[in-house]
Parts: C-alpha cells; sequence; structure tokens
C-alpha cells in the first residue's frame, strides 16, 4: 500500500497508475467474493476472463482515452505479411500510396504515433526530416522517406523485425528479419525508446513538456498544436514497456527466480518492502545477508555513478539535435528512490543468474536502472500474477482500490509473510560474490552495438579510464557514422577487428557471437552504401 500513498502527491499519479494496466484488475459482479488467497476463489472469480479485463483497461493515446480505448492487442493493426500481400494485389506501389493505405485501412492505429527528430536507426531523422512512429495492436511501424520499418510481437513471443523499402518505380521490396536489426534490438530482441521522462529527440518527450525554447518553437513551427503534459508519449513509453515486460513473464526467467529461493526477497522488493530500515535483516539471514550488504555500498555508489553518467549521455543527445542543454533535468529526487531500489532487485536477479537489463529499453549507456511511466514493481506482480498464477502460491494477497467506486484495484503482497518465506528459503543458500568492477563493465547480455557504443561512443567523462583508451567511433549516430564508413576505411577497419579471435579482436574481452558478428557486418554493409 505504501507503493501508491508514497507518490499520492505527484500531479498525475491516478493517470500514471491508470495505463500500468499489468497491476490492475476489474471489481466485477461475478459469483464469489475474492478474499486476497491464491486458490479456488481465484479460478471462480475471474478464470478465462483475466486476461480481458487487464486488456480493456489499457490506454495507448491519453488525448482520445475519453472516447476510445485503445488496448495493447485489439487495435486492428498492419502486420508485415498482409501489407505485403496488399502490395501483391496493387493497392500501393508508391511509398506515398503505402501512406494513404496505411491511413485509410487503419485509421485507429494511424492516429496513434510519436515524433522523433534524432533516430539512433537506420531511418535517419533530423529537425527537417522528423521520423513518424505508429504503434498498437502488438506492433510498431516508423515512417521515413521511402522506408518502412516494422516491429510486431503476441502475448509473450519474441519481437520480429521487418522492413520495406521504396526505393525504385518498380514497388517496394520486403525484408524479413534483416540481420541488421539484431546489431541494435539484440538476438534476445527488445523494443529500443529510452526513459519516458526525457527521450531527447522525442518531441515534447519530458512527460509532454518542451525542454527549450529552441524546441518549442521547432513544435510550434512544424505542428498544428502542441500536445500536453498527458501526452501520447507516455502512452507509446507505456506500450513498449508493457509488451517486453509480459515477454519477461512468461519466459522460463521467472521460474529461474523461483527455483533459486530469491522469489521472496525478489516479489519484497517489488511490492516496496524494501522502504523498511530493516529489509535486509527481515529478509535475509545472517549468512546470506553478510554477502548483500558487503556488496550493497559498492552497488549503490555504481548506481549513482550510472545515474549521472546516463544524464550526461540524454543532455549531450539534446544538444546534437537543438544546439542548447535541456532546461529540466529529470534524474535527481525520482532517480536516487530508485538506485536503491534497483540494487536490491539486480542483487537477486544476479544471485539467480539473471540481469536487470532484461527490462531496460536504452539503446545505450543505461544498464541499471529502469526509467516507466507507472509503477515497475506493481506492473510486474500483476504480470506474474496474471501469466504464472502458480508462483504465488502460498502468498497472501490483498486488494488495494484506487477510487472510492472500487472498481478498479491492485494486487498488494503482504510483507511480514514475504519476509517469513524470504528467511525460511534462503536459510541454506549460498549467495556468490557479484561485485562489480566498474562501470567499464559490459554486459554481452546488451546488444552488439550497444556493447560497441558503450566503450567508443559515450562522452570522454562518462565512464572508467579503461573507456577512454577506446577510439572515438559514433555508433550511436547513424548518420554521422554513415558518412564516415563512405569517406574513410573505417568500415573495414570495424569488419576486420570483429571477425578477428585475439588480443586485437573487438568486443576486446568477449567476443561477438556468430550471429551477432553476421548483423553488425549487415549493418556496416547498409551504412557503407549511399542512403
Amino acid at each position: 500500500m505504501r507503493l501508491l500513498l508514497r507518490s499520492a502527491g505527484q500531479k498525475n499519479t491516478v493517470l500514471c497508475f491508470f495505463l500500468g494496466f499489468a497491476i490492475l484488475f476489474a471489481a466485477t459482479s461475478s459469483a464469489g467474493t475474492y478474499d486476497g488467497t491464491y486458490g479456488e476463489k481465484y479460478e471462480d472469480t475471474y478464470g478465462s476472463d483475466l486476461e480481458k479485463i487487464f486488456e480493456s483497461l489499457f490506454v495507448l493515446n491519453i488525448e482520445t482515452y475519453k472516447t476510445k480505448g485503445f488496448r495493447l492487442y485489439s487495435t486492428p493493426a498492419p502486420d508485415f505479411q498482409s501489407l505485403k500481400k496488399a502490395s501483391e494485389k496493387g493497392l500501393y506501389k508508391t511509398y506515398p500510396e503505402f501512406v494513404e493505405h496505411l491511413k485509410t485501412t487503419y485509421p485507429d492505429f494511424y492516429q496513434n504515433s510519436v515524433m522523433v527528430v534524432g533516430s539512433q536507426s537506420l531511418q535517419f531523422s533530423n529537425l527537417a526530416h522528423p521520423r513518424r512512429i505508429f504503434y498498437g495492436g502488438g506492433k510498431v511501424l516508423t515512417l521515413q522517406t521511402n522506408s518502412v520499418e516494422m516491429m510486431e510481437t503476441s502475448s509473450g513471443k519474441n519481437f520480429e523485425f521487418n522492413e520495406i523499402l521504396f526505393s525504385n518505380q518498380n514497388g517496394p521490396t520486403f525484408h524479413e528479419n534483416p540481420k541488421a536489426c539484431l546489431a541494435c534490438h539484440g538476438v534476445h530482441s527488445r523494443p529500443i525508446w529510452e526513459p519516458y521522462d526525457f527521450w531527447p529527440t522525442a518531441l515534447n518527450s519530458f512527460s509532454g513538456f518542451s525542454s527549450s525554447e529552441e524546441e518549442t518553437h521547432w513544435i510550434q513551427k512544424n505542428l498544428a498544436s502542441t500536445t500536453s503534459e498527458d501526452s501520447a508519449m507516455n502512452g507509446f513509453t507505456s506500450y513498449l514497456y508493457h509488451l517486453n515486460l509480459e515477454k519477461w513473464a512468461q519466459s522460463e526467467m521467472p521460474i529461474q527466480l523461483k527455483k533459486s529461493g530469491l522469489l521472496p526477497f525478489a516479489l519484497g522488493v517489488l511490492a516496496h518492502c524494501d522502504e523498511d530500515t530493516f529489509f535486509a535483516k527481515n529478509f535475509l539471514p545472517p549468512s546470506v545477508r553478510s554477502t548483500f550488504e558487503a556488496d550493497f555500498l559498492e552497488r549503490k555508489r555504481y548506481g549513482n555513478q550510472a545515474l549521472t553518467s546516463f544524464q550526461t549521455l540524454l543532455d549531450r543527445t539534446y544538444r546534437n539535435v537543438f544546439g542548447v542543454s535541456p532546461n529540466r533535468r529529470i534524474f535527481s529526487e525520482k532517480g536516487q528512490r530508485k538506485i536503491l531500489y534497483y540494487t536490491n532487485f539486480g542483487w537477486a536477479l544476479e544471485q539467480a543468474g539473471l540481469q536487470i537489463s532484461d527490462f531496460i529499453l536504452s539503446h545505450a549507456g543505461n544498464e541499471e536502472i529502469v526509467f516507466t511511466p507507472s509503477s515497475f514493481g506493481t506492473d510486474l506482480i500483476g504480470e506474474l500474477y496474471l501469466h504464472r498464477p502458480h508462483l504465488f502460491e502460498g502468498i497472501t494477497l490483498s486488494k488495494f482500490y484506487l477510487s472510492p467506486e472500487k472498481k478498479h484495484f491492485m494486487i498488494v503482497p503482504e510483507c511480514s509473510q514475504l519476509a517469513k518465506l524470504s528467511q525460511e528459503s534462503l536459510k541454506d543458500f549460498e549467495p556468490k560474490d557479484q561485485r562489480l568492477n566498474s562501470l567499464a563493465q559490459v554486459s554481452d547480455r546488451r546488444p552488439a552495438l550497444s556493447r560497441c557504443i558503450k566503450c567508443h561512443s559515450l562522452p570522454d567523462d562518462l565512464y572508467s579510464p579503461d573507456l577512454k583508451m577506446a577510439p572515438y567511433i559514433p555508433f550511436d549516430r547513424p548518420q554521422e557514422l554513415s558518412f564516415l564508413l563512405q569517406s574513410t576505411s573505417l568500415g573495414e577497419r570495424i569488419l576486420n577487428r570483429i571477425h578477428r579471435r585475439d588480443e586485437k579482436q573487438m568486443p576486446p574481452k568477449t567476443p561477438l557471437t556468430d550471429t551477432e558478428t553476421d548483423a553488425m557486418v549487415e549493418l556496416i554493409q547498409r551504412l557503407s552504401s549511399s542512403h
């Protein structure tokens, strides 16, 4: 309960929690009453209708939610194969005809979009030529002159990436699952999007506010009307975030967390039981607590450093587009609260052989902190409760109503019971010493290009001296990288280094897998050609 009360003073608390659909359940008039415990009453009350209840609460575009509710998978949206068939039927041949087909055939999908004026994808964009991102129905479709990129998924499935190019008068060419996509999105496949507060090159990205006079002038000049702070930005962020969260909840990773004995501890963190001063003492037996506490201060210091570094990177990205620094900085108080939270949750995941980076959608520069429109903890509890209900056997759950009408509520586990379960399940647990060395540590779980960016593209003052030894290569700025690849021998040198398996290989410690190497080769080849 403290989770909601702690945020009660924030202006958009109710709206943010409403967007976090996975934590909400609808109070129904079905037979039976729900007393907060797992068992037969769970099935009697909700049964197979539970997923429909969840979907009915999700709103993508806040500006239109009063008249039309767009749900996670139910919005009619184009998929790659249907667009290919439409082309074969002659419904469109040129890029303008494609845009008109999209607009008329999928009107609900077409009205949910975000504008990006600086892209890290193969679709270059700038203030003069923004990139438009449409979303809904488990799909994301991006438009840039003569180019269409697509991402699609269904409940709990991997993300697929496809491409349509309009490069000649013979009609579009369709590329199914191009290898180059894996360089950015990773072999484990995930969306890419920065924290909801501040995606530096997305329109009105600071929760709907512009962050400089330059940005405001661009908006006024290029758009008929500006968006409010309750803009579609948070809707798109929440959309991607929940697609990824649902995928994790339906994977084998929660089972691995349970088998490790760390599930009660992790649920305690997610339920914000860690706000208790005596959290470690209550949740961990002495033999485990000593290792946890030895890591804690180091992890907290690491988290603060990571937070500062990521803010520096976002500020630089903003200056590259608008020429000035943003006048809004987001990570101070909110970020400090998150450090403690993710320090504890990250420890549990790593002890179970998992990584918190699986929840992070940032392209680069952020491997530690999950920034979300709603509450990550209650969202993940809701997703697990929906897709893995057996994980909650023996755990008492309570309802916390979000309005006096008691139409919606969130599920809250009992902290004292979780503490007892955690103590019991970890009594024979032997913790691993997994203290982080420094910010120079590069996770192999991150996509290949993200690892390249960390060593070669981040500002000089961000990380440890180890990273400053790497020569600057603008892997995070594809348009600049494309120019260098076409005008110098840089591409040949990069390809040589990623194929080597000796002291000169790139990355230096752990080589890319064959799949990652193929992805980087195709990406370099694409950027080396005329664009």
